[in-house]
């Protein structure tokens, strides 16, 4: 999809159940504004709201080298308009995602369950985030935040989380992250990338892939 057609904010705000990070405003605009999380590997890339340019926007993020590049899709395409910020839409998402993998950045993803979504659909969300070189998933249980937030549909079992995640490495995920209590941050995909990295460094007859 063509970036020139993503206008408005096509990022969502850090979810609630991630530590907020330093706000820097880029170029003192106020319209454009990048969210960065201290972590293991230097920095990550949170969220970024821009009413400008899309693609200026994520070219400052990849200009900038991150570790991973994490633009969550939240849920599945039918759910997307109810569950989202009504400027995000399932296909944005996915353009944006493409366009890093373009830039040749590790790319990460989540899905949120229990939003009254069927297991095909979150089958098929997944193969959409590989067709676009999605890296790194997880999935975990939706929670209400507050009574005016969307009442949870269901709550999933664990061995449905497990077996999704056992679909996600057939579908070459480099590491997917499922479980109720797993979420868009969770510390053990940060791990995983710092091996990636590491390993990456080593010559090709030392690797362990």
């Amino acid at each position: 999809m063509p970036l020139d057609t993503c206008a408005g904010a096509i990022m969502e705000p850090a979810s609630s159940d991630d530590m907020p990070g330093d706000v820097l405003i880029v170029e003192d605009d106020p319209i454009i504004a990048l969210d960065f999380e201290d972590t293991i590997l230097g920095f990550g890339v949170k969220t970024v709201r821009s009413a400008a340019s899309v693609a200026r926007a994520l070219d400052m993020i990849a200009d900038a080298g991150p570790a991973v590049a994490a633009h969550n899709v939240e849920t599945v395409e039918r759910l997307s308009p109810r569950v989202r910020d009504r400027r995000a839409s399932h296909a944005q998402s996915l353009g944006v995602l493409a366009y890093y993998k373009k830039r040749g950045l590790r790319t990460k993803s989540s899905i949120m369950l229990g939003l009254g979504e069927r297991r095909a659909e979150v089958v098929q969300t997944m193969k959409e985030l590989r067709s676009v070189g999605c890296d790194i998933l997880t999935l975990g249980q939706y929670l209400r935040p507050t009574e005016k937030h969307l009442e949870v549909v269901e709550f999933v079992r664990p061995e449905v989380f497990a077996e999704l995640e056992q679909e996600g490495l057939s579908l070459g995920f480099k590491f997917v992250a499922a479980g109720p209590l797993v979420r868009s941050s969770y510390k053990a995909g940060e791990f995983f990338v710092q091996r990636w990295i590491e390993e990456e460094r080593l010559p090709i007859g030392s690797r362990l892939g």
